[in-house]
């Protein structure tokens, strides 16, 4: 599968093939606009589509984009009969209409960005996970430089038309094109298992039909702000409304992206339900951190002439400071592989083979891309 990853657009008209799509990591909306006009002037029926992000990363360094033009490029030469990209606009995909257009005669995995959404995401992974000929779903949701603000601005990207509210499903044919994914986190649940007894969408009002601030402030002690900033509250949700149950690992990771003395609630990263049951978790050990390493590594090392996409949470630089780009780097050098990135607000995976695919915070989650040719 002849590809290139590139940050510099001028080296386009020397590329000794002909990409068809084209994936984009941008900062600014208004760079993706300008570099678009310059990838379709060179390869007009290329598909392009990305999403808004804090930073990239590639191969085994931070690529640090630049505010004003950055924008982080990998295009491929995709057999256009295996892949199909899907863009919703500010609404929920209809699964019976998304089944007849999948049809049934293939099977597909699905890599998904998704900007700002007025439908819980998480059910819709659950949903497009239900779809029998449907394997895996990956991808991760669009951060900016102001993510940690509830209404930060993000977008995706979908040739030539940008969107603050939507998703995008790329779907690739699992008989043309191998796709294997990992989702890593460097925490473990403790102590008792509450439940939320009180929620509206993002926001947790009542746990165990009292405050929900007050109810985790007597567990952790005072939740103060600028921890929050520097995603020092991991919490593991245990979702109701899930079909299938992830057996290892525990359940899944969100973090608390705000709080309210005054309503005595708490906001999270995603959405959570009334009756969901969560823990409060803590860092795991220095060995337990090398045995999750190595069993993503295992995973994702096998495929040769692979290439990597990473999906890491905009909350581990926060929560790890300097020591993110060790952790990352240590990552990296143990995979050897080629590899795109971008920082994300969510991210999608699963956290072992024998786990659903869930939506999470914290993670870094990579899948690898292979063409079975």
């Amino acid at each position: 599968m002849k590809h290139a990853i590139i940050t510099n657009l001028d080296s386009l008209e020397g590329l000794d093939f002909t990409p068809t799509v084209a994936i984009c990591f941008y900062i600014r909306d208004d760079n993706v606009h300008k570099a678009y006009k310059k990838v379709i002037k060179i390869f007009p029926d290329i598909t392009v589509f990305g999403c808004s992000t804090e930073n990239s990363m590639l191969k085994d360094r931070h690529a640090t984009l630049n505010f004003d033009s950055g924008c982080a490029w990998i295009l491929l030469e995709i057999d256009n009969a295996a892949s199909e990209v899907m863009l919703f606009e500010d609404k929920k995909p209809n699964i019976a209409t998304l089944k007849k257009i999948i049809g049934s005669d293939r099977n597909y995995n699905i890599i998904m960005l998704a900007s700002k959404l007025h439908f819980d995401i998480s059910m819709l992974i659950g949903q497009l996970s239900d779809i029998s000929n449907i394997s895996d779903i990956f991808g991760g949701i669009a951060s900016s430089h102001s993510s940690r603000s509830i209404d930060h601005k993000v977008s995706i990207f979908h040739n030539g038309k940008l969107l603050e509210y939507g998703v995008i499903l790329w779907l690739l044919d699992t008989d043309s094109y191998a796709l294997h994914g990992r989702s890593m986190h460097d925490f473990e649940p403790v102590g008792l298992e509450l439940t939320i007894t009180h929620a509206d969408k993002h926001t947790i009002y009542e746990i165990e039909n009292k405050p929900a601030l007050e109810m985790l402030e007597s567990v952790i002690g005072d939740i103060r702000q600028e921890d929050i900033d520097s995603f020092a509250y991991p919490l593991t949700i245990y979702k109701t409304d899930y079909k299938k149950k992830c057996i290892s690992n525990g359940g899944i990771i969100s973090s608390i992206r705000s709080k309210n003395r005054e309503e005595g609630s708490i906001t999270m990263f995603r959405q959570v339900c009334i009756g969901d049951k969560l823990k409060v978790s803590i860092p795991v050990t220095l060995d337990e951190q090398k045995v999750r390493i190595a069993q993503m590594v295992e995973e994702l090392r096998f495929q040769e002439n692979n290439i990597l996409f990473w999906f890491i949470c905009i909350g581990i630089e926060r929560y790890y400071g300097d020591m993110e780009r060790v952790f990352l780097l240590k990552l990296s050098k143990s995979l050897d592989r080629e590899s795109i990135g971008l920082y994300t607000a969510g991210e999608i995976g699963r956290l072992a083979p024998e786990c659903s695919t869930g939506l999470q915070n914290q993670t870094v989650t990579i899948l690898s891309l292979a063409s079975k040719d």
